[in-house]
């Protein structure tokens, strides 16, 4: 089935790859990723506000595979595929197939229509998710194996790698729930270790230590931490100020005329509050009902609400998307979980 899906999403984006140039940053990053590939260094000779492993990945493209905004668009749509086959993987843990397959293609479409694959932005997907699935697997057995904890720090670690907002919100939701199985007193999961906290900083300091020794000995730290940390929160606070809460079409939107475009939009920019709005109505019904999947609900539910600052930074749907990941893997969890309920009522 995954393959199929790969497939799938495959033959879709290659399909869609258009020409000319996307308004949406891809020249810069194109631009970027060139200079990179010529032996410029980020962030001293490039000036770029995002975290470097997108711009590296794209100019490994470059240099092995040639030039040209078409192998940079490949490439997006080779990882927003592999993030089509992570969705579909968390989903089927935490789901039925068929939900796991209908989201999967969902997003699908989501990223399609928002043109995600210009710049190849799944790839952060890829490792948030497989992350999430991890931490997933702990409400369904006893205890993690140390190698378990090398590898979800490696995974954190590329999350910052590729885009630091993504990775932060990866990394406070597993430290979180090292918290949660310190304090808890129910015997449902085994306390870490110091052994196993080690493992973890570990795998994340094999990525990150590299990467911050480089730009230590080739550029500036401080120039990297305003390009990829603090522009970006100067960005999101003058978006909120300018535009409030939502980001996205004012309410009063809604008693306009309807058009196919004003339905769309409004859906694509309201549908996260729903989608966040049912999930938590599900948590508290499972605690009620002393339901365990609750856990696993409320793990996606942290990572959505940890991922929730991208939807707000600015008003386009590429920003948008980058918390749709995490709303769409909300929106299986809740369909089936609602589709349970209605079953027993009825």
């Amino acid at each position: 089935m995954a393959v199929t899906i790969f497939s799938v999403y495959l033959i879709f984006y290659v399909y869609g790859l258009r020409d000319g140039i996307d308004p949406l940053d891809e020249g810069i990053v194109a631009y970027a990723a060139s200079r990179v590939a010529d032996g410029s260094v980020l962030y001293r000779d490039v000036f770029v506000n995002w975290s470097p492993g997108n711009i590296w990945l794209i100019s490994a493209v470059f240099y092995a595979l040639g030039r040209s905004l078409y192998m940079a668009r490949l490439a997006g749509a080779v990882t927003a595929a592999f993030a089509g086959i992570v969705s579909f993987t968390v989903l089927n843990r935490l789901t039925s197939r068929w939900i796991a397959v209908l989201a999967s293609l969902y997003w699908m479409a989501l990223t399609g229509f928002t043109k995600t694959t210009s710049l190849a932005t799944a790839t952060s997907f890829i490792f948030s998710g497989l992350a999430l699935l991890i931490v997933c697997k702990v409400a369904d057995e006893p205890s993690l194996r140390t190698k378990d904890h090398l590898l979800l720090g490696v995974l954190v670690g590329l999350c910052v790698l590729f885009q630091i907002f993504d990775g932060v919100a990866v990394a406070l939701l597993v430290a979180a729930f090292m918290v949660v199985r310190y304090v808890s007193r129910r015997h449902v999961v085994d306390k870490p270790t110091i052994l196993e906290v080690g493992f973890l900083l570990a795998g994340i300091g094999i990525v990150l230590v590299p990467v911050v020794l480089y730009f230590a000995a080739q550029a500036s730290l401080s120039d990297l931490l305003y390009a990829t940390v603090f522009y970006n929160i100067e960005s999101t606070q003058s978006g909120l100020m300018s535009r409030g809460v939502s980001g996205g079409p004012a309410i009063e939107a809604l008693f306009l005329p309807l058009t196919p475009t004003l339905i769309v939009t409004m859906y694509v920019w309201y549908f996260p509050y729903v989608a966040l709005t049912l999930s938590v109505m599900t948590v508290l019904h499972g605690i009620y009902r002393r339901n365990r999947d609750w856990t696993k609900i409320a793990i996606v539910l942290a990572y959505a609400l940890l991922t929730f600052p991208s939807y707000l930074r600015r008003p386009d749907f590429q920003h948008l998307i980058s918390s749709y990941f995490g709303i769409v893997l909300l929106l299986g969890i809740t369909v089936e979980n609602f589709a349970r309920l209605f079953s027993r009522l009825s």
